[in-house]
């Protein structure tokens, strides 16, 4: 809810109210070395119509905030809203595209001063309409979200410049940089000249490239033609951040935007995130210790030492320190895969540590076993043998072996943005997490969790509520059944895997689907978010909520968000009577003292907390139209 005085407050709700409104201009320029906005200055005057400002919630997805284009008509009789008009709105230095409009409404108190608050913020397209012969002008104000949306994100990455791929011979190179994601430019030239003096060769035609967006390999680029004596190949590239948090990846989206005021809502999964490590590889498991044993590459496995052809000697390998990161809430099940040939065995231990430096002491495990702890590291302690019945070849071979951890974060291993905009890069990190996001009316982003606020915003009744439009028990907006796809994972929540009682969901509602992709931001085999966002998703959509449509007084100072107390008289199944009232007397026969649920089962709405989900101001009659859904 915007802050207002309580002066301001009481003369907005009081029996006749007086409103202004304020329409004030940002001209942008350019200044030399980047664009800036000028102090604002007052348009008002020229105002002729104030188009309606429409905020709506899932407009166009769950928990994205929409935002229409405004539009206005402004007088334009000395063409002052032409570009270059040195009397008019933008004189020469000044650009009308991307200039800052900010709306205002104002309620007049006792003093008859106004008090404004912001209820809009936008920038002009450059589509701006002008009208001879009706001497006005009509101004398009396109939303902060729609600005988002014509930004890149793909320059939320790290450039390289200049990189030596080789010299003197071969046609096909790797960058020194894994995750690489867009090339730039590839440089060939003599070496003497370097980078400066080169050519830059021609996509498809010169070169091609491979391994694009892996998160352990570089980019390969592959020439038509290879190098020669005294040529070099450089490149120009950009690399994409690994091993970052949705916290992180979002202030970096917002900062190549230009975002600046931020209300941002740590990133905190009401269910835990599954995550998978595992070793696999004869890179993965370097990096442990071996005793009478060793990576085998024939048999793609750790197997035991063979300096004769047979197998006598017991071996341990002990893996290096797994690490659950910092918002680990537990580690999950244990598995390996192993194979025992006749007369071969083994065995597995696991210890755990908080630090990774004072650790537990040993424990046996089998796979399929839950780690059980929740400690930030672990280490597996794998034990081979062989018994007299040994033959040559006979070593026990472990090939992989994985242990479930569940976060309450993400850490995404490579942020692939390629081919969004920042807008798709914030709702796409919103889905992650089952959280809104939007701009509110001063222009601050909003990336928060879908919960309902502490307290009531304001009280809604026959003081302030001219009509009450229309009424929905919610089932059209019911999912009993709801399958989120990440990468490689998928996960779907209903009425049975989440135990719910009955009548489930299901049984009220039927199957009704809600499906969600993650697109391309998550690698394939990243992490199991869809494991925490399908039941969180299902938790909200699963519940049937009532919805109002409400006409009302003018109501600037609710915001998308807020929550309020609804209350809608129906006097045929329940009259009220207030003191004062002189349809009856007080203490006379019909009269009887009613409870909350008393009239609460007989009134459409009493006192029912519901939040505000869609907001419409309108500016000419000073009225304000919302779309409430009932808190649960």
């Amino acid at each position: 809810m915007r802050q207002l005085s309580q002066g301001a407050l009481t003369a907005l709700l009081g029996r006749a109210p007086s409103y202004a409104r304020r329409l004030r201009l940002c001209r942008r320029r350019w200044n030399g070395a980047a664009y800036v906005y000028d102090p604002p200055v007052d348009f008002t005057r020229d105002a002729v119509e104030c188009g309606r400002l429409n905020f709506k919630l899932d407009r166009e997805g769950y928990g994205v905030w929409s935002y229409p284009n405004c539009v206005f008509t402004v007088r334009n009789e000395r063409n002052q809203w032409h570009e270059g008009n040195p009397d008019g709105w933008f004189p020469p230095g000044t650009l009308a595209y991307l200039s800052r409009v900010t709306v205002e409404a104002g309620i007049l108190g006792a003093d008859g001063q106004p008090e404004f608050m912001p209820l809009f913020c936008g920038y002009l397209s450059e589509d701006t309409a002008l009208f001879p012969s009706a001497r006005t002008a009509q101004l398009t104000v396109l939303s902060p979200s729609q600005r988002l949306d014509a930004i890149t994100a793909e320059n939320v990455s790290a450039p390289v410049s200049g990189e030596l791929l080789g010299s003197d011979s071969g046609a096909q190179f790797t960058t020194a940089g894994t995750g690489a994601g867009i090339i730039v430019s590839v440089l060939r030239g003599q070496t003497a000249a370097g980078p400066e003096g080169a050519q830059e060769l021609l996509p498809s035609a010169d070169y091609s490239v491979s391994q694009l967006n892996e998160y352990s390999l570089g980019a390969r680029i592959t020439l038509a033609q290879g190098l020669s004596q005294g040529q070099s190949l450089w490149i120009n590239y950009r690399r994409w951040h690994r091993d970052v948090g949705i916290d992180w990846l979002l202030s970096a989206v917002l900062d190549a935007a230009g975002v600046a005021a931020r209300g941002i809502s740590p990133v905190s999964f009401a269910n835990d995130v599954k995550n998978t490590f595992s070793q696999s590889d004869q890179t993965a498991f370097a990096a442990g210790t071996f005793d009478n044993c060793e990576w085998q590459t024939y048999l793609l496995a750790v197997a035991l030492v063979n300096p004769t052809g047979f197998y006598h000697s017991p071996g341990s390998y002990i893996s290096p320190p797994a690490d659950g990161g910092a918002h680990l809430t537990r580690w999950g099940r244990f598995n390996a895969v192993c194979a025992l040939p006749a007369g071969a065995s083994a065995s597995y231990c696991v210890r755990d540590s908080g630090d990774g430096a004072d650790w537990s002491d040993w424990r046996a495990i089998s796979p399929g076993d839950d780690i059980n702890s929740a400690r930030r590291y672990i280490q597996l302690k794998w034990d081979a043998a062989t018994d007299d019945s040994w033959t040559a070849g006979a070593t026990p071979q472990l090939a992989s072996w994985s242990a479930e951890y569940y976060t309450s974060d993400i850490a995404i291993q490579l942020a692939n943005l390629s081919g969004y905009s920042c807008l798709d890069a914030v709702k796409a990190l919103a889905g992650l997490c089952a959280y809104e996001t939007g701009f509110d009316s001063a222009e601050t982003f909003i990336f928060r969790p879908r919960a309902a606020s502490a307290g009531a915003a304001a009280e809604l009744d026959g003081r302030c509520v001219i009509s009450a439009d229309s009424l929905s028990g919610g089932g059209d907006r019911v999912y009993s059944r709801v399958k989120v796809r990440y990468g490689n994972y998928e996960r779907t929540a209903d009425s049975l895997t989440e135990n719910e009682p009955p009548p489930t969901a299901l049984d009220r509602h039927g199957a009704r689907v809600c499906s969600l992709d993650g697109g391309s931001l998550l690698p394939a085999g990243n992490v199991d978010v869809a494991w925490a966002a399908a039941p969180t998703i299902w938790a909200y959509t699963s519940k049937a909520r009532r919805r109002f449509t409400v006409s009302c007084r003018f109501l600037g100072h609710l915001e998308l968000g807020d929550v309020v107390n609804l209350t809608l008289e129906n006097q045929q199944a329940c009259p009220l009577w207030k003191w004062g009232g002189r349809d009856a007397v007080y203490g006379g026969a019909g009269l009887r003292w009613y409870d909350g649920a008393f009239a609460a089962a007989r009134l459409w709405a009493f006192g029912t907390p519901c939040r505000v989900e869609g907001l419409e101001h309108d500016l000419e009659n000073w009225r304000t139209a919302l779309d409430l859904t009932e808190v649960i």
